[in-house]
């Protein structure tokens, strides 16, 4: 008895779906298209579409620029709370707290200065640090993206060069609308409350001046553009899609922020100018150092004013 031998099964018939029934067979991806150069897109990873080729699925849109950023309002609390308290003493009518702070520290001695100005500092450090994390938490590590969402990305070198004809027009405008504030609402004889938590009483020291470099033309640079342009400028931009209401709007926070009343419009345009850069270069590397370079330059004339005798009144 003989074995018949074994044939090669049959294939399968096509899978071809009925007629009006859709394709559970999406075609091969398609390509998605490349970034520009000039700007790589957040963490350096092309944008992606969960169902890629399916009908009727647009990619996802690439996530570049202030323009297109993932975080929501909420996100921007707990960034924000520490300088929101700020904003509370200064509508609690405590923002004018400068004569007593300085009546405070002109009672002290040259040691006790000191030695208040390097604990202010280590505060500082530590509030600074507190909000870096907190950006980090609600932006690169919630929504998995790079550090060039909040503007973390290299330009032409083109662009800090410009940096200093801006900070001169930046001087002007924030002179004139300060003189003009310091005239309409406090009769020109106001003072700046930021010299004596700077100078630790308004006289010069050495450990004023390290305190002051490391904080305000390093440390608060650095943080408040991630803070106030890379996410605050970026939320208001998304959402609004108007550039100016978006700078305004940060500009504002920025101003409010501080919590100083005489300088509420100064750093008002300020905040504008930094955001508009911000706008147009992509970049808070190029902010970061056009608002230290105006942070220096301001602790420069402070402090050779001070060295000289001079009054800062």
């Amino acid at each position: 008895m003989s074995i018949p031998p074994l044939l090669p099964p049959e294939p399968d018939p096509p899978q071809t779906p009925p007629p009006g029934e859709p394709s559970y067979y999406p075609p091969s991806p398609v390509p998605y298209p490349s970034y520009p150069p000039s700007v790589p897109p957040y963490g350096g990873t092309q944008a992606y579409s969960p169902y890629p080729g399916m009908p009727d699925t647009p990619p996802m849109p690439p996530l570049i620029g202030p323009e297109r950023v993932p975080w929501r309002w909420y996100d921007l609390i707990l960034p924000s709370f520490l300088l929101l308290l700020n904003v509370i003493t200064l509508f609690s009518g405590l923002g004018g707290k400068s004569a007593a702070t300085s009546a405070i520290t002109k009672d002290l001695t040259d040691t006790q200065r000191q030695r208040l100005l390097l604990l202010s500092f280590v505060v500082n450090v530590a509030v600074y640090a507190v909000i870096l994390l907190f950006i980090w938490l609600f932006s690169v590590r919630k929504y998995h993206v790079g550090w060039s969402a909040l503007g973390m990305r290299k330009v032409p070198g083109r662009y800090f060069a410009a940096m200093i004809p801006v900070v001169g027009l930046m001087y002007i405008a924030v002179a004139l609308v300060g003189a003009a504030v310091n005239r309409l609402f406090y009769g020109g004889k106001a003072e700046n409350p930021q010299i004596d938590s700077i100078t630790g009483g308004g006289k010069f020291s050495w450990v004023a001046v390290v305190t002051a470099v490391l904080t305000a033309s390093i440390l608060a640079p650095f943080v408040e553009e991630l803070l106030f342009r890379g996410m605050w400028y970026g939320y208001l931009r998304t959402r609004w899609h108007n550039i100016v209401f978006a700078s305004l709007g940060s500009g504002a926070i920025f101003s409010l922020a501080h919590g100083i009343p005489l300088l509420l419009a100064s750093l008002l345009v300020v905040g504008v100018t930094l955001a508009i850069v911000y706008e147009v270069t992509k970049s808070t590397l190029v902010t970061m150092t056009l608002h230290s370079l105006f942070n220096t330059v301001s602790l420069v004339l402070t402090f050779v004013t001070l060295a000289r005798g001079g009054s800062l009144t």
